[in-house]
Order: structure tokens, then C-alpha cells, then sequence
């Protein structure tokens, strides 16, 4: 049975839309700027969910018994140097994608 586990916060958080462009030129600038707002704030609605989750999924875990260890920013910081190579030798479109998740 498992005694502790590590918060690491790895979760990725990412989207694919898909629109079609010449309907998504029609919708004019108004139009437009409501769709990028609708999906901010499903976005963001998402990402405070997701968020709730996993502390309530922390909470449970330790009031069953498990240890819940924190990731310090150094230990963070160790683990990126350690997978820099991996992410070096990923596809540049690969990289394109996660640099825009990260944003």
C-alpha cells in the first residue's frame, strides 16, 4: 500500500479549438471578440474545477492515511534540468504546441 504521495503539479492544461475560418470571418469583430471571450471563461471556469479536484483529491488521500509531500521551487527547478534534454529533442512543432499551452 502506498504511504505518500508527491505533489508535483504536472498537469497539463490545453485546448483545441476548432473553427472554421470563413464562418469565423463572417462573425465580424463583435462576434468574434465573444467567441475569444466564451472561451476564457470556459477556460478559466475549467481550469478552477480542475484545480478544486485535485486539492479535494489531496485532502482525501491524507485523511486516509497518506503523507502528502510538497515539490519545492529548487526540486522543481532540479526536475526541468533534468528533462531539458527530453524537451530539447521533441519536434519543433511539438515545442510550437507547448509554448503555447504554457502561455
Amino acid at each position: 500500500m502506498l504511504k505518500s504521495v508527491t505533489k508535483v503539479n504536472l498537469f497539463p492544461f490545453g485546448y483545441v479549438v476548432v473553427i472554421n475560418p470563413a464562418w469565423y470571418k463572417k462573425q465580424g469583430a463583435a462576434g468574434q471578440k465573444m467567441i475569444q471571450t466564451a472561451l476564457a471563461a470556459g477556460k478559466a471556469y475549467n481550469l478552477k474545477e480542475i484545480t478544486n479536484s485535485i486539492a479535494e483529491a489531496y485532502k482525501n488521500v491524507a485523511a486516509n492515511g497518506m503523507e502528502v509531500v510538497g515539490f519545492s521551487k529548487k526540486e522543481r527547478a532540479r526536475w526541468k534540468k533534468a528533462l531539458k534534454p527530453l524537451y530539447d529533442g521533441l519536434d519543433p512543432k511539438v515545442k510550437e504546441l507547448m509554448k503555447q499551452i504554457k502561455n
